[in-house]
């Protein structure tokens, strides 16, 4: 129903703010800004405060039918809707996105019917006209389908609303949204919207300037913009400005009134610069306002791993389990710390739980083994390398730890192999010269350790030296 809520921003009867009191605008706004963030129940919440404050505003009963629709309550968006044009009779929008609820469920004499009234109000309405035809044609009527499409074709293609369908249309298709919003904001420079949104196209293309940009603009016409500031926040995030990314996401939750998001946002930013205690106190926020997400946990027991507070952080992981049972992330973190704290069975039994969830998970298989080695079972480590190295041939590490599983076993030449490939990936690694230096001494090769030593020292190990005077004099 993600369709309906794109017709609250087409510009049919704008939205009388005035209206509002100054306490009411602040629980009107929060209900926008939950709802734009997909928490339609707290924008329900809200709306119905509002509604109690003051029920002949039309506007939030619109607000609230589109939250509804989102949760699929159809019948009380409709009520809603109907509230709204029964205090405002000439509500297009209302009677168009009525029309639309109606043609969700088969009603198209009806949905028909209310386009015609959102038309007779409006008649450029390009929307109205095009979801006409829509219902038109799923009803047989071929030739008054052809003539609702050519209206809403012949309305001049500058009006503004006009180019937002047609942008709304190619979700996801980011370059074309682009195009179109190039067009709205040559025709409305100061839409504060088309702004925002052509830099969540940019954002999608990994255009982050060009985002940035267009977030920047967004917030120049609206200094309030809590969205475009949280938005901005991200692209600088992935441009590994984490210092600009938590100044804007500061100024989102300045904005947004429990923006929990927010709050996790700005915690991974603190996460990246190692601010781990600042980190774990925007989590914690988070986790105060929406303490049902699992992201909000993992990240937070992932920064308490950081400063080896394992057991709090295994809580953690073990609440976010609590939240989604299939949650890989949560299992395989979870293995992680009860690995750092030497209980292998345990992180074994977590890895497990990985792999029956996400039967690819290199990452699973490659700790599993390594968990499996740390307990002496070898070659059931190998097994899992094995697997490891069938998912990603590339991956150094699989090699690495399957060259000294099979050292333990006494493969010296299997483990030198290993070695080997491990360096045609990773060829900077102290630790595989090192243990390729014992495996080469394994076979009394000591010309070979030595030269596998010796670049270890070039490369930095200090103890490469005593490797060389110990065993290749």
């Amino acid at each position: 129903m993600g369709l309906l809520n794109s017709f609250d921003n087409i510009g049919i009867n704008p939205i009388n703010r005035d209206l509002l009191n100054s306490a009411d605008q602040k629980l009107f706004n929060q209900g926008v800004e939950k709802s734009y963030f997909g928490d339609y129940e707290g924008a329900i919440a809200d709306y119905n405060k509002v509604i109690e404050l003051r029920p002949n505003y039309g506007e939030t009963y619109f607000k609230r039918g589109i939250a509804k629709a989102a949760i699929e309550d159809f019948e009380g968006a409709t009520n809603d809707f109907r509230k709204a044009i029964e205090i405002d009779s000439k509500n297009a929008k209302a009677y168009v996105n009525r029309g639309v609820l109606k043609a969700t469920q088969n009603d198209f004499a009806g949905a028909i019917c209310d386009y015609g009234k959102a038309i007779k109000i409006y008649p450029n309405y390009e929307c109205a006209h095009y979801f006409s035809g829509i219902a038109k044609e799923n009803m047989g009527d071929k030739i008054g389908a052809t003539k609702d499409y050519n209206t809403a074709e012949e309305i001049t293609e500058h009006n503004w609303s006009n180019i937002h369908i047609k942008g709304l249309t190619m979700t996801g298709n980011y370059k074309s949204e682009i195009l179109f919003y190039n067009e709205v904001i040559k025709i409305n420079p100061v839409d504060d919207v088309s702004n925002f949104n052509r830099g969540i196209a940019n954002h999608n293309l990994n255009n982050d300037l060009e985002a940035i940009r267009d977030f920047s603009n967004a917030i120049e016409i609206n200094p309030n913009y809590g969205t475009a500031f949280n938005s901005r926040g991200f692209s600088k995030y992935k441009l590994k400005n984490f210092q600009g990314a938590i100044k804007n996401y500061c100024k989102a939750i300045e904005f947004i009134t429990n923006f929990a998001d927010g709050y996790f946002n700005r915690g991974n930013s603190k996460k990246e610069l190692k601010d781990f205690v600042g980190a774990i106190d925007d989590f914690s926020k988070a986790i105060e306002i929406n303490p049902t997400d699992a992201n909000y946990y993992i990240n937070r027991g992932l920064s308490k791993c950081s400063l080896n507070d394992l057991n709090s952080a295994i809580l953690d992981f073990n609440k976010a389990i609590e939240i989604n049972p299939r949650n890989a992330f949560a299992y395989i973190n979870r293995g992680t710390a009860k690995n750092n704290e030497h209980d292998y069975e345990g992180a074994i039994l977590d890895y497990n739980k990985t792999i029956e969830i996400d039967c690819i998970n290199q990452t699973a298989y490659l700790k599993r083994g390594i968990a499996k080695r740390a307990l002496g079972n070898y070659n059931e480590a190998i097994v899992d390398f094995d697997r490891t190295i069938e998912i990603n041939t590339n991956s150094w590490e699989s090699y690495f730890y399957r060259g000294l599983s099979k050292f333990s076993t006494q493969n010296f030449d299997g483990a030198i192999l290993d070695f080997n490939k491990a360096i045609e990936c990773k060829n900077d690694s102290t630790d595989i010269y090192c243990a390729r230096g014992f495996a080469k001494i394994a076979i009394n090769d000591k010309k070979g350790a030595h030269k596998d030593w010796s670049y270890a020292h070039y490369l930095g190990d200090s103890t490469a030296l005593d490797y060389i005077n110990k065993y290749c004099k």
